[in-house]
């Protein structure tokens, strides 16, 4: 279970100062898991376990819709091509993990994304540009345009990649 659901769930159910208190009087045991099960136990009288549960069936209750799905699949298709772009064109911005290690050390490996714009190159400008373009393709519901924008990204990719 994502921490952020847990969280809205407990906020909601109990209300934020009750939330507020669990959060702080959370002891260390031998595991994250172990020490949020315990701290509910204690506050809620209900295990992570239990939670889990009731999420899930929460979820099964959902109703998606088509359009939910397609916006799904086209973000994730975003995200990919943007990560293929960075893995081609701009390495200094692609990093597999979430971790930002001091500037020193992102300069000492090249990942400097963050501190400094890109590549200046026009092939950048464009990629990034389209990229753009089908991140507001996508926020505006145009799905068909956004996978074409997308899919041409990532054929153009193939030929910087070999």
């Amino acid at each position: 279970m994502q921490a952020g659901a847990l969280i809205e769930f407990l906020v909601e159910r109990y209300g934020w100062q009750a939330f507020d208190h669990f959060y702080r009087h959370i002891t260390s045991r031998n595991s994250p898991e172990e020490s949020i099960s315990a701290a509910l136990e204690q506050n809620f009288k209900i295990s992570l376990a239990q939670r889990e549960q009731d999420f899930l069936s929460e979820l099964k209750k959902q109703v998606v819709t088509k359009v939910e799905k397609e916006d799904l699949a086209a973000t994730i298709d975003y995200f990919d091509s943007m990560r293929h772009y960075q893995e081609v064109l701009d390495p200094s911005a692609y990093f597999l993990t979430a971790w930002v290690p001091d500037g020193e050390a992102m300069r000492q490996k090249g990942i400097v994304a963050d501190l400094v714009r890109g590549p200046e190159r026009l092939d950048n400008r464009i990629f990034e540009f389209v990229l753009l373009t089908a991140n507001h393709e996508i926020k505006a519901g145009n799905y068909q345009l956004a996978d074409f924008l997308l899919g041409v990204i990532n054929d153009a990719l193939e030929i910087f990649d070999k």
